[in-house]
């Protein structure tokens, strides 16, 4: 196996872990949680969460505003927080892939899915993009913009997906 998947699959399994654990001791968390937002605001949320979409991995910030809800943050608060985040992670993510390119993307994945995402992106062009974005599956600014799509076009088909798609999570958790 190679080492970039072997990373992969250990930071896949230590975040499935680090989710588990977190609803296992979720009363303790919470009170940990409250006292970090006191102390530190929402400025980490709003990091980890341009974080989660400026780093090619499978986590979104879907699963920050989950967790963050499941350990008592107000939805309403971290929606916006976790929204803005995305927006600028997403925007940061497509502008470095923009700028350096193919050298960049290939270091982070396989020549194999480059080429996977490559060739669809190609074939169905921007659909791809809004489909990444609201979708479950992987949506990577990062590769984007390696593949010379226009800014507008990732505007219009990556990062308003995607703020939509937030959005419409955050409604599904206010009303369950």
């Amino acid at each position: 196996m190679k080492k970039s998947t072997e990373i992969e699959i250990f930071t896949a399994i230590g975040i499935i872990l680090f989710f588990a654990a977190s609803f296992f001791f979720r009363s303790q968390i919470k009170i940990w949680i409250g006292k970090e937002i006191a102390i530190y605001g929402l400025i980490l949320i709003f990091l980890i969460s341009a974080l989660l979409e400026f780093l090619p991995q499978y986590i979104s910030p879907h699963m920050l505003l989950l967790q963050s809800v499941l350990l008592g943050v107000s939805l309403t608060k971290i929606s916006g927080i976790v929204i803005i985040g995305s927006i600028v992670g997403s925007i940061v993510g497509f502008e470095i892939g923009k700028k350096f390119g193919k050298r960049v993307v290939r270091n982070l994945t396989s020549q194999k899915n480059y080429k996977k995402i490559k060739e669809k992106t190609e074939k169905h062009g921007k659909w791809v993009m809004a489909l990444a974005a609201v979708s479950p599956l992987p949506y990577i600014p990062l590769v984007f913009g390696s593949l010379e799509i226009k800014r507008k076009e990732f505007i219009y088909y990556g990062v308003i997906p995607r703020t939509i798609g937030l959005i419409i999570f955050a409604m599904v958790m206010y009303f369950v």
